[in-house]
């Protein structure tokens, strides 16, 4: 793999891991502030969303 080419995978990952995590946190906060109860099944369905793909 050339150096190019590698630097464009890890951009590629790192933006996708980030959006993912970014959608997390956006619905985590979405539920926070509409209940004020922090719900943590949200995340039990991220990992298991991570587990099926």
């Amino acid at each position: 793999m050339s150096l190019g080419s590698q630097l464009l995978q890890y951009l590629f990952t790192g933006i996708t891991l980030g959006t993912i995590y970014g959608m997390v946190a956006l619905g985590f906060n979405i539920i926070y502030s509409s209940t004020g109860i922090i719900n943590l099944a949200q995340g039990e369905f991220v990992m298991l969303g991570g587990m099926m793909m």
